[in-house]
């Protein structure tokens, strides 16, 4: 230190005044950023953290004299609802009370009004503890004005309280960094001075609106807690409350009255104000002494540091240490000895700065910066290598001399052991990488636009074959050396990117296998089979040879399915693929196009039996017995073909002709082989102009409803009509229902269809003179596809008809399928009103059971069994069968086709009331429904 106080003695004889002028400099500097800092809350942020680690190092003792009584998660649990009941407040006050509490204070909000009986409870608890009772108060800004305004609004015990009762503050301030350093000693409300609940507990009266600091050094877990159930329960040591004051607040997390403080993190409000209280108690209201002094004392011991140029700079950063530790241990002896608090923050950060300053004028700024940019390019050189060493792809590097310069530990696994920095490259690469390498170094080569990846295959050191994929690109960087960067000192690398695509080269592969064929059968799918008819049709018509595309289909291949499970169609579906290939030359082509049905193209000879002759070869190639696991499979096939003669066609107009064939086949009853003939495609034209014309079939208005009524059958009286669609086509005139009513099913316009109808026919039937029975046929797409409900409900609202005339007709097609959950959709629509009728019964799939699940009002008789009623007996019995079922379940029977006098007798002698037919053969227009009930009036 003799440096140090030779120049102290040079400054006061000044012959070092040259120095003197940048020291002061710096010293301005300092307090100028101190000042700066102190402005905008650095140096505030910087002495609340020395002072909590003084509270950290300080642990003090409570006095004992301060008892929480915590509303904690276990009274919750055990009162089982909150708010409380007041009056258990009212009882907790007897039981302080009979305890020997001397002041018992609630941080808890009485604000507002509970029951009467609770209150007056509480009141009169309060009433007698004889003055001892304090409610908490607070303010907070009004929620009906903005952030910036400075309206508060008052939170205070209801007057009936505050007449036997004490207000004491509860708020405590919120700090700039959210936590609560501070409490008040009293705060003036509305003009009067209030005061604070921790000035209550401390036996203090300060001026109103003064705050002190809290000293956190008080240990908050030291505090006597009891729980509020077991003070109501008495489960407490006597003499806990005898002449101690008690404070009642809430713990549990529930409540949230919890807040963020030094030291100890988060402690709940009325923990807060007893450590408060105790601060008070013990002295320890702490205050903060200005920091501007130890600022300007920090500066006058840190300038002749600054100006002592010649001493060891290492040493005055110690001496500044020195000076910040010290000043520390000065604030800690006056905090733990006296209620201050030693704002340390400014005169720390001006010896921070002052030690920053030494630092950089010793190493200078640009060597700052220097060391700054050698850190970063360590951490890039580390970080580039790992990344290298740990790349996916094998990355091996070769300089001009053929050797290996670096080399991945992913490049090391892959090429032969041994492979590693400094070895020839041609003793462990590929010769197609080494020259790929090579022609990247040879500077008279010329230079490529653009790196192209390359394929080489190696074994690995298992003897395995590896496709691996490669990449060479060429860079150079400096030679550098002890005298420093040569000049012309470039030196040339080649990197070889190299990576395994086996894995990924044999899964193309097999995508590949596997979009061209069906993985069970091994035969083309239909993508590929479209691709291969095209490839056979230019040949032929080449040759002028003609071509058969034959689809067949397996029989019943669902019922096999369901009696021996997938596994055994699996196993037909192969020995079928394997029998049609076997079938076909060579050259033709076999194709599964679906889970029934296979597909071939072939040529044959130029006769006109070749094409059926084939077919007929085909069908009884296929249609044999298989045996599959011990069981004998009788397998049918229906057949439909299509001729090419010589024209080219498109492969999937071949497809559709092929197709039509085999629907032909298959609807056929006795003919299991069918080629295609013009007349199919004009069918499949027609539906196809159907399906578009019927999109604006109710734009155009040309849907019309007739009404086939529904009579008494014993007097011929109307009581009911059934509305039927009738489809009038400007060009194809009039369209039967059988044919447009699938296409609609099949393209969905059934829903659009059958929701006209709804709203139609009840709009007719309003106009109606008599309030006739309504009934409506509705589709399975209506049902399990769309909102019915819905829609029946829509046409009730918009034309007011009575929902208890709505009969909704279902066929017995609608069950077949099991999984359909209809129950929910009937509901809905039984819970509207309508009544369920049963269409065409007998005819389907019908079971007993669809009657007893379902609520059924009617059921229709088919006119099948009514029209030979004369002729079979056994149609009676099913007649009276049905009527007799129909009357023990409640429903109407109405018999469709009545056409004699004698079928009117035999319907009246078996108990059948309702028919259609017979007086009215024939469905009429609405108008004439009007008339017909004019002539019956």
């Amino acid at each position: 230190m003799r440096s140090f106080y030779a120049s102290v003695s040079s400054l006061a004889s000044g012959r070092r005044r040259g120095s003197l002028a940048p020291a002061v400099a710096v010293l301005c500097g300092i307090a100028l950023t101190v000042l700066l800092c102190n402005f905008v809350g650095v140096t505030s942020g910087m002495t609340r953290f020395l002072t909590e680690f003084r509270f950290e190092l300080l642990q003090r003792e409570p006095t004992g004299k301060i008892v929480i009584v915590d509303i904690d998660a276990q009274s919750l649990s055990d009162a089982g609802i909150w708010p409380w009941p007041r009056r258990l407040y009212g009882d907790l006050i007897d039981r302080l009370v009979e305890g020997g509490a001397e002041q018992i204070a609630f941080d808890i909000d009485f604000s507002a009004v509970s029951t009467a009986e609770d209150d007056a409870a509480f009141a009169s608890a309060m009433e007698r503890a004889n003055g001892i009772v304090s409610l908490a108060m607070f303010s907070q800004k009004s929620g009906h004005t903005d952030a910036n305004s400075g309206d508060m609004m008052v939170n205070r015990p209801i007057d009936r309280f505050l007449d036997v009762s004490w207000p004491v503050v509860v708020s405590v301030p919120i700090e700039a960094d959210s936590r609560v350093w501070r409490s008040y000693f009293g705060e003036v409300i509305d003009g009067v001075s209030e005061l604070s609940l921790s000035a209550l507990l401390g036996d203090a009266s300060g001026p109103s609106a003064d705050m002190f600091w809290i000293d956190y050094s008080i240990d908050p877990s030291r505090l006597t807690k009891v729980s509020f159930t077991d003070v109501l329960k008495g489960s407490f040591p006597e003499g806990t409350f005898q002449g101690k004051k008690v404070v009642v607040g809430a713990s549990a997390q529930e409540l949230r009255d919890i807040f963020p403080v030094p030291v100890y993190g988060m402690l709940p409000g009325s923990v807060i104000q007893a450590i408060a209280g105790e601060s008070i108690l013990q002295n320890r209201a702490l205050s903060r002494t200005n920091g501007d002094l130890l600022l300007a004392l920090a500066l006058v011991l840190a300038f002749p540091l600054i100006l002592a140029i010649d001493t060891n700079w290492k040493k005055r950063l110690a001496a500044l240490a020195a000076i910040s530790v010290g000043l520390e241990l000065v604030g800690l002896m006056i905090q733990s000895r006296y209620p201050f608090i030693l704002q340390t923050g400014p005169a720390q950060l001006a010896l921070l700065l002052a030690g920053l300053h030494l630092v950089l004028k010793q190493i200078g700024f640009h060597q700052f910066l220097l060391r700054i940019a050698r850190a970063q390019t360590q951490n890039s050189r580390r970080m580039l290598g790992q990344v290298f060493d740990d790349s996916f792809d094998a990355i091996v590097v070769i300089n001009s001399e053929r050797k290996i310069v670096a080399a991945s530990r992913t490049a090391m696994g892959m090429f032969p052991a041994g492979l590693k920095p400094g070895v020839k490259a041609s003793d462990y690469l590929p010769a197609e990488m080494v020259a790929a390498a090579a022609s990247v170094l040879d500077e008279s080569a010329p230079a490529a636009a653009k790196p192209k990846m390359k394929t080489v295959k190696l074994n690995d050191r298992s003897g395995e074959q590896k496709i691996i994929e490669f990449i060479a690109t060429g860079s150079s960087h400096l030679d550098i050396s002890d005298e420093g960067v040569k000049e012309h000192s470039a030196v040339s690398l080649a990197s070889l990117t190299c990576r395994d695509v086996t894995e990924e080269r044999l899964a193309n592969e097999k995508l590949a296998y596997l979009a061209k064929v069906e993985p069970l059968t091994g035969l083309l799918n239909r993508n590929s089979f479209v691709g291969g008819i095209a490839q056979h049709l230019l040949p032929m018509n080449l040759q002028q040879k003609p071509c058969i595309l034959a689809i067949f289909s397996v029989r019943d291949l669902d019922r096999i399915t369901a009696s021996l499970g997938f596994s055994y169609t699996d196993k037909l579906r192969k020995k079928i693929a394997r029998q049609l290939t076997g079938f076909l030359e060579a050259n033709d082509l076999a194709a599964s196009i679906g889970d029934d049905s296979f597909a071939c193209l072939a040529w044959i000879d130029d006769t006109s039996a070749a094409p059926g002759d084939f077919a007929l070869r085909l069908r009884d190639a296929i249609a044999t017995e298989y045996d599959i696991g011990g069981n004998r499979i009788p397998v049918t096939v229906n057949v439909g073909y299509t001729i090419a003669y010589g024209e080219i066609k498109d492969p999937d107009t071949l497809l559709r002709q092929a197709r039509n064939a085999l629907s032909r086949a298959q609807t056929g009853l006795a003919r299991e082989i069918v080629g295609f003939d013009k007349t199919m495609e004009e069918g499949v034209n027609r539906r196809q102009k159907l399906e578009v014309e019927l999109a604006r079939a109710l734009e155009r208005d040309e849907m019309r409803l007739l009404y086939q009524p529904q009579v008494d059958i014993a007097t011929g009286e109307v009581i009911g009509v059934e509305a039927l669609i009738r489809w009038k086509h400007r060009e194809l005139g009039m369209i039967s229902p059988l044919e447009f009513i699938s296409i609609a099913e099949e393209s969905g316009r059934i829903i659009e269809l059958g929701a006209w109808v709804l709203e139609q026919a009840m709009r007719d039937a309003c106009m109606w003179r008599r309030p006739l029975r309504l009934a409506v046929n509705v589709s399975a797409v209506q049902l399990t596809r769309s909102d019915l409900p819905g829609a029946v409900k829509a046409a009730l609202d918009k034309t007011g008809f009575a929902a208890n005339r709505l009969d909704l007709e279902v066929t017995e097609s609608l069950f077949i399928d099991e999984s359909t959950d209809l129950k929910k959709t009937i509901s809905k629509l039984r819970k509207l009103g309508c009544s369920l009728a049963m269409d065409d019964f007998g005819t389907g799939y019908s079971g007993l059971g669809y009657i007893l699940r379902f609520p059924f009002a009617k059921i229709k008789i088919d006119r099948s069994f009514v029209a030979n009623m004369e002729k079979d007996p056994a149609n009676i019995a099913i007649v009276k069968a049905v009527v007799d079922m129909a009357e023990a379940f409640g429903m109407t029977v109405v018999a469709e086709g009545i056409e004699t006098i004698e079928h009117r007798k035999m319907l009246l002698d078996l108990g059948c009331t309702v028919g259609q037919g017979y007086y009215y053969s024939r469905p009429v227009p609405a108008s004439e429904i009007e008339n017909l009930l004019k002539m019956a009036a």
